[in-house]
This record gives structure tokens, C-alpha cells and sequence, in this order.
């Protein structure tokens, strides 16, 4: 028999006036239920685009839902179906047909997007105007992500992602409601290691970041996947230890000679943010007026001192939209990072988000182990406050995101979900 819900309840949810009967936060609140069970189902119709006949979508539903079940089993399709607002539940085919139709469609294609706010009941907030994912894309991806094998594995971006962006990297602070809800899932993964593991990979340095999230049981990755370190939970960032791979140590000298250097070179500006990193260096120039001539004349300052001091050296330049980054040309990236947490942990479902240019790496390591076949894998992409997420990564995105906040109430969903499955009585 199939799940039975408070159908008031969880239509209140998703026309945005509340929570719904599982306690999860309303995500982009405005997809609509479906008193009409031949109505089109919300998942299956993009903005703009003619919706299917009826037929058509329940033979896909119906189809997909066949291969997965013998996967996944009907149980994990009908235990998944609950959380499905009605629309996707009832409109069109039998619950766990639904469900799991709507989670394995899936990430090959492109997503739907709708502006942001657009179908929103007024006051509702985005963190953005650029467009966004739609609900039932959304709940479509935690759908997958939770039924697929374990262990469920998520690789966070810092800055613009879990904080929001700023033009000033030092004041850069975690968005209250993703810190909460990053503290519910590495609760989760602690009790259940098996189950879930919580990576911040990001181009900060390891002790930077994790004094800025300041969440135990999360695995930090820093500048770009060259430094690591494992924060207990319970115990303070500032006693975390931090590793680094000694072969890198070669060019510490060189890297403090620029960071040095570059700075008198352009006379020391105050839109100019210097980041020493050990082994790589980072001019941040988001401060300025004009960030592409910014960029520019660090780009040019970088060589102008490497002919007058004769400097030859591994370090290389990084992508970056707003940051010229200098860091050993044989480190790898955050794919290389992705792929080396991979092959580590051998996920069944990987979910990577991020904002901005080096998130692409990211993106791509996901999207090869995805095509490798055997894993579940969603890229999601964020959009900052002022500007939305480079085309590049949109276009590797499965979903996109309004902001900061709407990352922490995507974790804050993901949580209760989880937290459902490790306590059904909840």
C-alpha cells in the first residue's frame, strides 16, 4: 500500500506557507498540487516548453520506474514517494513509479530553470534574480541522492557558496542556516560513517576555512585540494592539524617571493587582497572598481617581476574570475581532489556544489565518474548576489541554485531526509 500524507499539509508546503508534514524547509516555494489526475506533472515540464501528453509521461514513468525498482527496490520507491509534493505523488502514475521516475531521469540532461521568484507567493525570498532550478528538479535530485547505494558523499564549496560572496575575503562569513544544517548532516555522519561523509573543498587555506565554518566531522580540503585536514567534532578549529604533501614544499620561496614582489610592483592598492598559501599565492582582486584591468595588471605584474628577477618556476595559473592564483603546475586542481576523494571512499552518490570558476574542475570529476557508470552524481551551481554563476559552470550544472541560503536549505532538506531514514518514527 502506498504511503498516506496530510494532503492539506503538504500542499501548504509547496504553495509556500510553512513546512511541510516531514518538517523540511519549502525550497523555491510555487510548484502547485494537482487536483487533476491527468494533469501534467511539474517535474516533467520545462519553463517555457509544451507539456507532454499525459500518456507519453506515464510511459516513461512507468518505464524508468520498472528498471530501478529491481536496483533500488519498491520499498526505497514508495518509502522515497512521501516526500514527493502530491503533484509528483498522484497526477500521473502510481506513487513508487513516480518517485523513483522522477529520481533517475535524470542528469544527463540539462534542468529546467525558472527566474527566481517567479510563481513565488509574494514576500517569499530568493537569493537571487537569476534563474533558478525548479522545485521538482530539486526534490527530483535529493530523491536520487538519497536512494542510491551508500555512501552519499558531498563536496561543498566555501566562498559564495556556503558564505556569501564578498568583495572582501576576510570578512567572508557561513551563511547562519547552511552552518545549522551542515551540523544536522555531520551528526548524521558520525552516527552512521557508513551512510555519509561532508568535504569543504575550497581555494582558502585549510586553517582559514574551517575557523570560518567552524562544523566538527567535516573533512577540509584547502587551496584547491593541497591541503587537508579532519576536524573531530567537539574540538576547536583552531587545534585542527593541517598536511600537506612536502613534494610542493620547493616552491614556498618562490610563492612568497611574488606575493611580495607583485604587490610593490603594482604599488601595494588597496583593491588588492594577497593571499599567501605556502606552496601557491592568490591576488584577489574583487575590491576593485574594474576587476577584468585589475586582473589584467596583475597578470602583467606577475611577469614584469619574473623577467627582472629571472624567475623560473613550477607554478602555474589557476582558473578565476576575480583572483589570479599561482600554484604548482603538478598539484592537480579540485578534480584531481574529487577524483582522488572518490576512488578514496567509493561513493554511491556524489552531489558537488560551487560558484565560481574552479568549481569547474569540481563539476567535471563528478560528471566522468557519472559517466563511468555505477555512481549517482549532481553538480550544482550557485549564483552569487550580484552576478550570476560563470556560463562554463552553468552549462555542467544539473541545478542552480539562488545563493548561499538556498544552499543551506537544500542541506537543511537533505538532512531531514536523512534523519527520516535513520529514525522512521521521527
Amino acid at each position: 500500500m502506498a504511503p498516506t500524507v496530510d494532503r492539506r499539509r503538504s500542499a501548504d508546503r509547496y504553495r509556500g506557507r510553512g513546512a511541510g508534514p516531514r518538517g523540511d524547509p519549502p525550497l523555491h516555494p510555487g510548484a502547485r498540487c494537482c487536483p487533476d489526475r491527468r494533469a501534467p506533472a511539474v517535474g516533467f515540464v520545462r519553463a517555457g516548453a509544451v507539456p507532454e501528453p499525459v500518456d507519453a509521461v506515464e510511459r516513461e514513468c512507468v518505464s524508468v520506474a520498472g528498471r530501478v525498482a529491481t536496483r533500488v527496490g519498491l520499498a526505497v520507491a514508495k518509502r522515497e514517494c512521501v516526500r514527493l509534493p502530491i503533484a509528483h505523488r498522484e497526477c500521473v502514475c502510481e506513487p513508487e513509479c513516480r518517485a523513483i521516475g522522477l529520481a533517475v531521469r535524470e542528469y544527463g540532461r540539462r534542468p529546467a530553470v525558472t527566474p527566481a521568484g517567479a510563481g513565488t507567493p509574494e514576500g517569499s525570498a530568493t537569493s537571487s534574480v537569476h534563474a533558478v532550478s525548479a522545485t521538482a528538479e530539486i526534490d527530483a535530485a535529493l530523491t536520487a541522492l538519497v536512494a542510491a547505494r551508500p555512501p552519499l558523499m558531498l563536496v561543498i564549496d566555501f566562498d559564495g557558496t556556503l558564505a556569501v560572496g564578498s568583495r572582501d575575503p576576510a570578512v567572508a562569513r557561513i551563511e547562519p542556516l547552511a552552518q545549522r544544517a551542515l551540523r544536522r548532516l555531520a551528526a548524521l555522519a558520525a552516527m552512521w560513517p557508513d551512510r555519509l561523509s561532508l568535504v569543504v573543498l575550497t581555494g582558502r587555506v585549510v586553517a582559514d576555512v574551517a575557523a570560518r565554518v567552524r562544523v566538527g566531522g567535516v573533512e577540509y580540503l584547502g587551496d584547491h585540494g593541497l591541503e587537508h585536514g579532519r576536524l573531530p567534532r567537539g574540538q576547536r578549529a583552531e587545534r585542527l592539524v593541517v598536511t600537506t604533501d612536502p613534494v610542493f614544499d620547493v616552491h614556498r620561496d618562490t610563492a612568497e617571493t611574488l606575493a611580495t614582489a607583485v604587490a610593490a610592483e603594482l604599488g601595494t592598492p588597496p583593491w588588492l587582497f594577497v593571499e599567501r598559501k605556502g606552496p601557491s599565492v592568490a591576488f584577489h582582486v574583487r575590491q576593485a572598481d574594474d576587476v577584468p584591468s585589475a586582473r589584467a595588471a596583475v597578470v602583467e605584474a606577475i611577469g614584469t617581476v619574473e623577467r627582472r628577477l629571472g624567475l623560473v618556476h613550477g607554478l602555474a595559473h589557476y582558473r578565476g574570475r576575480s583572483v589570479v592564483d599561482l600554484r604548482p603546475r603538478d598539484a592537480g586542481g579540485k578534480r584531481e581532489a574529487v577524483e582522488r576523494l572518490i576512488t578514496r571512499d567509493r561513493p554511491g552518490a556524489v552531489a558537488v556544489l560551487g560558484d565560481e570558476m574552479s568549481d569547474i574542475d569540481a563539476f567535471e570529476g563528478v560528471i566522468a565518474a557519472r559517466s563511468a557508470g555505477g555512481i549517482i552524481g549532481v553538480t550544482l551551481a550557485v549564483h552569487g548576489t550580484s552576478r550570476p554563476a560563470p556560463a562554463e559552470l552553468l552549462a555542467l550544472a544539473d541545478l542552480r541554485l539562488g545563493g548561499a541560503h538556498d544552499v543551506g536549505r537544500w542541506l537543511a532538506a537533505l538532512a531531514r531526509r536523512l534523519e527520516v531514514e535513520a529514525d522512521p518514527g521521527r
